[in-house]
C-alpha cells in the first residue's frame, strides 16, 4: 500500500479513460480495492464533468 502509479498503469489496470488521466496530478493506491486521487485543477476537473454531463443526455 502507498504505492504510486503511473498513468499507464492506471489505464491498462482500472480501466480509466485517458481523458481522465491526463487530468490526474497523482494516484496512490491505499488499500487493495482503493486509489487516492489529486486532481491537477479542481476548477478544470469540474468544467470537464459538467461538459461531460451535458453531452450524455
Amino acid at each position: 500500500m502507498g504505492q504510486t502509479m503511473a498513468q499507464k498503469q492506471l489505464t491498462e489496470h482500472f480501466e480509466i479513460q485517458e481523458e481522465a488521466v491526463k487530468l490526474v496530478k497523482s494516484v496512490t493506491k491505499t488499500a487493495e480495492n482503493e486509489l487516492s486521487v489529486k486532481w491537477q485543477s479542481t476548477w478544470f476537473v469540474e468544467k470537464f464533468l459538467m461538459q461531460n454531463l451535458k453531452t450524455a443526455k
